[in-house]
Protein backbone atom coordinates (compact mmCIF):
# COMPACT_ATOMS: atom_id res chain seq x y z
CA UNK A 1 0.00 0.00 0.00
CA UNK A 2 1.20 3.49 -0.79
CA UNK A 3 1.35 5.44 2.49
CA UNK A 4 -0.52 8.50 1.22
CA UNK A 5 -3.30 6.32 -0.16
CA UNK A 6 -4.91 6.38 3.28
CA UNK A 7 -5.49 10.14 3.19
CA UNK A 8 -8.34 12.23 1.89
CA UNK A 9 -7.76 15.74 0.57
CA UNK A 10 -10.44 18.44 0.77
CA UNK A 11 -10.17 21.89 -0.83
CA UNK A 12 -11.46 24.30 1.81
CA UNK A 13 -10.80 27.66 0.16
CA UNK A 14 -10.20 27.83 -3.57
CA UNK A 15 -8.14 30.92 -4.28
CA UNK A 16 -10.49 33.37 -2.60
CA UNK A 17 -9.64 36.96 -3.36
CA UNK A 18 -10.32 38.75 -0.10
CA UNK A 19 -10.73 42.49 0.13
CA UNK A 20 -9.18 44.30 3.08
CA UNK A 21 -10.53 42.80 6.33
CA UNK A 22 -12.80 40.34 4.45
CA UNK A 23 -13.39 36.89 5.94
CA UNK A 24 -13.69 33.44 4.42
CA UNK A 25 -14.72 30.31 6.30
CA UNK A 26 -14.97 26.64 5.38
CA UNK A 27 -15.98 23.45 7.15
CA UNK A 28 -14.53 19.97 6.85
CA UNK A 29 -16.27 16.79 7.99
CA UNK A 30 -13.72 14.67 9.88
CA UNK A 31 -16.02 11.69 10.38
CA UNK A 32 -14.03 8.48 10.01
CA UNK A 33 -10.61 10.15 10.37
CA UNK A 34 -8.45 10.67 13.46
CA UNK A 35 -6.17 13.37 12.08
CA UNK A 36 -6.41 16.49 9.94
CA UNK A 37 -3.76 18.77 8.49
CA UNK A 38 -4.89 22.14 7.17
CA UNK A 39 -2.38 23.97 4.97
CA UNK A 40 -3.02 27.65 4.27
CA UNK A 41 -1.46 29.52 1.36
CA UNK A 42 -1.77 33.29 1.00
CA UNK A 43 -0.38 35.89 -1.37
CA UNK A 44 -0.02 38.70 1.10
CA UNK A 45 3.02 39.77 3.07
CA UNK A 46 0.94 40.97 6.03
CA UNK A 47 -0.13 38.56 8.76
CA UNK A 48 -3.86 37.78 8.65
CA UNK A 49 -6.16 39.58 11.08
CA UNK A 50 -7.89 36.28 11.96
CA UNK A 51 -6.56 32.76 11.44
CA UNK A 52 -8.18 29.97 13.40
CA UNK A 53 -9.64 26.46 13.46
CA UNK A 54 -12.60 25.50 15.65
CA UNK A 55 -14.72 22.37 16.07
CA UNK A 56 -18.46 21.74 16.30
CA UNK A 57 -21.19 19.08 16.20
CA UNK A 58 -22.93 20.67 13.19
CA UNK A 59 -22.00 23.09 10.42
CA UNK A 60 -24.05 25.86 12.05
CA UNK A 61 -21.64 28.79 12.43
CA UNK A 62 -22.79 29.41 16.01
CA UNK A 63 -21.99 25.81 17.07
CA UNK A 64 -18.20 26.03 16.81
CA UNK A 65 -15.82 26.37 19.77
CA UNK A 66 -12.08 26.89 19.99
CA UNK A 67 -9.53 24.08 20.00
CA UNK A 68 -6.52 26.22 20.97
CA UNK A 69 -5.75 27.01 17.32
CA UNK A 70 -6.40 30.76 17.19
CA UNK A 71 -3.81 33.26 16.00
CA UNK A 72 -3.15 36.00 18.51
CA UNK A 73 -4.28 33.80 21.40
CA UNK A 74 -2.61 30.41 20.96
CA UNK A 75 0.12 31.36 18.48
CA UNK A 76 1.40 34.36 16.55
CA UNK A 77 0.45 34.47 12.87
CA UNK A 78 3.48 35.29 10.79
CA UNK A 79 3.50 37.26 7.58
CA UNK A 80 4.24 35.30 4.43
CA UNK A 81 5.91 36.17 1.16
CA UNK A 82 3.84 37.05 -1.88
CA UNK A 83 6.12 34.90 -4.04
CA UNK A 84 6.54 31.78 -1.89
CA UNK A 85 5.05 28.40 -2.72
CA UNK A 86 5.22 27.37 0.93
CA UNK A 87 2.17 27.45 3.19
CA UNK A 88 1.82 30.49 5.44
CA UNK A 89 0.37 28.25 8.17
CA UNK A 90 -0.10 24.54 8.82
CA UNK A 91 -2.46 23.17 11.45
CA UNK A 92 -1.90 19.53 12.53
CA UNK A 93 -4.95 18.43 14.49
CA UNK A 94 -5.72 15.13 16.20
CA UNK A 95 -9.46 14.88 15.65
CA UNK A 96 -10.07 11.91 17.94
CA UNK A 97 -12.02 13.34 20.87
CA UNK A 98 -13.06 16.47 18.99
CA UNK A 99 -16.48 17.21 17.56
CA UNK A 100 -17.23 16.04 14.02
CA UNK A 101 -16.69 19.25 12.01
CA UNK A 102 -13.72 21.58 11.84
CA UNK A 103 -14.25 25.19 10.79
CA UNK A 104 -11.41 27.16 9.24
CA UNK A 105 -11.58 30.98 9.39
CA UNK A 106 -9.29 33.46 7.65
CA UNK A 107 -9.64 37.24 7.68
CA UNK A 108 -7.20 39.21 5.59
CA UNK A 109 -5.00 41.94 6.95
CA UNK A 110 -6.30 45.47 7.23
CA UNK A 111 -3.62 46.72 4.84
CA UNK A 112 -4.21 44.83 1.61
CA UNK A 113 -6.21 42.45 -0.54
CA UNK A 114 -5.12 38.82 -0.28
CA UNK A 115 -5.63 35.60 -2.19
CA UNK A 116 -6.08 32.53 -0.02
CA UNK A 117 -6.08 28.78 -0.63
CA UNK A 118 -6.65 26.28 2.18
CA UNK A 119 -6.42 22.50 1.87
CA UNK A 120 -7.38 19.89 4.48
CA UNK A 121 -5.75 16.48 4.44
CA UNK A 122 -7.60 13.91 6.51
CA UNK A 123 -5.53 10.99 7.76
CA UNK A 124 -5.59 7.94 10.00
CA UNK A 125 -8.91 6.63 8.66
CA UNK A 126 -10.89 4.28 10.87
CA UNK A 127 -11.33 2.01 7.83
CA UNK A 128 -9.03 1.83 4.85
CA UNK A 129 -9.62 3.83 1.70
CA UNK A 130 -10.41 1.44 -1.13
CA UNK A 131 -12.12 3.51 -3.82
CA UNK A 132 -12.60 6.92 -5.41
CA UNK A 133 -15.90 7.11 -3.51
CA UNK A 134 -14.01 6.86 -0.19
CA UNK A 135 -11.98 9.86 -1.34
CA UNK A 136 -14.99 11.80 -2.68
CA UNK A 137 -13.05 11.91 -5.94
CA UNK A 138 -14.09 11.40 -9.55
CA UNK A 139 -10.94 9.36 -10.23
CA UNK A 140 -8.40 7.53 -8.07
CA UNK A 141 -5.17 6.64 -9.79
CA UNK A 142 -2.46 4.62 -8.07
CA UNK A 143 0.98 4.14 -9.55
CA UNK A 144 2.77 1.01 -8.32
CA UNK A 145 6.29 1.21 -6.98
CA UNK A 146 9.21 -0.10 -9.00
Amino acid sequence: MIEVSNQKTVLLVNGASLATNATTTANVDTRGFDACRIAVFSSITNAPAVLKVEHGDTTDATAFVTINATAGTDFTAAASSATTTNPSAVFDIVTAGLRRYLRFTYTGASAATSNVVAIAELGRPLTGIDSATDLSAANWVTVPSR
